[in-house]
């Protein structure tokens, strides 16, 4: 989707890396998971106009939403992190909402989430 279209979600790619952590670590990788992705959340709401802390959480959210299996946000927070690198505010106030909204989506998705 892209360009703010952040909706798709491949819960395979989240339960395998649960079956990988196993029962005894999948609970608290949600949680970890859950916490990081709200820290990114909060972080780029309040500094929204700071191109270098916009650019420092994409670097994880980039991160975040492959692991969790979240293509469309991962493409559009690596686009939001090229805007933020070429300091284009106008595109950031652009994609940022909608990013945040994904992110908040993802967060939501991964709190239903249950442990194997």
């Amino acid at each position: 989707m892209g360009a703010g279209m952040t909706s798709a979600f491949d819960p395979t790619t989240l339960n395998r890396l649960l079956q990988l952590a196993g029962p005894d670590f999948a609970g608290e990788l949600l949680r970890r998971l859950r916490d990081d992705l709200t820290t990114v959340a909060n972080r780029m709401t309040a500094d929204a106009t700071d191109c270098a802390v916009v650019q420092a959480q994409c670097h994880v959210l980039i991160a975040l939403a492959g692991t969790a299996g979240a293509p469309d946000l991962h493409a559009d927070a690596d686009r939001l992190h090229q805007l933020a690198l070429d300091r284009d505010t106008a595109g950031i106030a652009a994609l940022l909402p909608a990013v945040v909204r994904a992110t908040h989506d993802l967060i939501r998705t991964i709190a239903g989430a249950s442990p194997p």
